[in-house]
């Protein structure tokens, strides 16, 4: 199989109906703690994923790895990566563990950039979408490994994207599977 790539754009303020409706898409675990668009968006992206790769009418029951990345226990062969940042979200759905990272080009200072040996603030971005798209295949914390390189994985393949014209994003496998063409979709059409 390959990825499965899936984003959502969000160009506009979402209304109380929207939000509302988008929040019926978290799980429980996460009912308290993602609140904003770009969060209600993703899991409304894993879920209409799951409808369209497995047949699935509901999300199933979510465990979390120990720096708290998400997967299905009693689906061990499917396995997710989700990221939302300023106004987007990305979800990758690999039978593999896989790893995806989207961040909106912003300012960056000039310590974080001089750190990550970056030309400019995409370039950062760019190289910031790698990293953490290599921790989250990996199931690590990016935070955990701030002052050290993520560790290197034989056949570990990253594909850079850049799904919308001022944003990044990354994704991250160690199989031989390619990338699927982007599946981008609006938040309307998510509810």
């Amino acid at each position: 199989m390959n990825i499965e790539l899936y984003a959502v754009r969000i160009s506009q303020p979402l209304s109380e109906a929207e939000l509302s409706a988008l929040a019926r898409f978290l799980p429980p675990a996460r009912q308290d703690r993602a609140k904003t668009p770009e969060a209600l968006c993703a899991y409304a992206l894993l879920c209409r994923a799951l409808r369209d790769l497995y047949g699935w009418e509901n999300l199933p029951q979510l465990s979390y790895g120990e720096h708290g990345k998400p997967y299905f226990a009693a689906h061990p062969d499917v396995h997710f990566s989700l990221s939302h940042t300023r106004g987007a979200a990305l979800l990758a759905v690999h039978d593999e563990p896989v790893g995806a990272d989207i961040e909106c080009f912003r300012p960056v200072s000039d310590a974080m950039r001089t750190r990550f040996h970056a030309e400019n603030d995409a370039d950062f971005w760019r190289l910031w979408v790698r990293r953490e798209s290599r921790c989250k295949r990996a199931g690590l914390s990016a935070v955990a490994l701030r002052d050290r390189e993520v560790p290197s994985v034989p056949n570990e393949r990253v594909f850079a994207l850049e799904p919308f014209s001022d944003y990044a994003a990354s994704v991250c496998t160690c199989s031989g599977a390619d990338v699927d063409k982007l599946i981008c979709l609006t938040a309307q059409e998510l509810i």
